[in-house]
């Protein structure tokens, strides 16, 4: 009965229209949410899929969080996390694996690393910051 309440809790908000509480109140519930998921989930409260790309640094787009999504989730989903109500954290490539969605680009291997051409980082979201931070 939890799980009704709390999943009625985030589709009632995106169906009123209040998105980005929508989101956040869907990480919370699920935890460890990948951008797949994202886009899948909300794609019947908004446009989802797109031209659109997330990138780790502002200065660095050779660091590929995300492809493929509409401007609006895109910069939804960047603002909450600028606004430090989402938080990215270090994913396993079998997260996406198993929803059988992945980015087509070689893995970033080592943090901190300058690259040359796109790498993809696997990250998912959470409500809670990442420890040792």
């Amino acid at each position: 009965m939890l799980e009704q309440t709390q999943t009625s809790t985030w589709k009632g908000l995106a169906q009123a229209g209040r998105l980005h509480d929508a989101i956040v109140a869907y990480v919370a519930e699920r935890d460890f949410v990948s951008w797949f998921e994202l886009t899948r989930d909300f794609a019947e409260f908004m446009d989802t899929s797109g031209d659109s790309h997330a990138f780790l640094g502002e200065s660095d787009n050779n660091v590929v969080l995300w492809m493929g999504m509409s401007s609006e989730l895109c910069d939804t989903v960047l603002r909450l996390k600028a606004d430090r109500k989402l938080f990215l954290h270090p994913s396993r490539v079998e997260s996406y694996l198993i929803d059988g969605c992945t980015l087509r680009l070689p893995l970033v291997k080592q943090a901190n690393t300058k690259y040359r051409t796109p790498h993809w980082l696997p990250t998912c979201f959470r409500t809670v910051e990442a420890s040792g931070r």
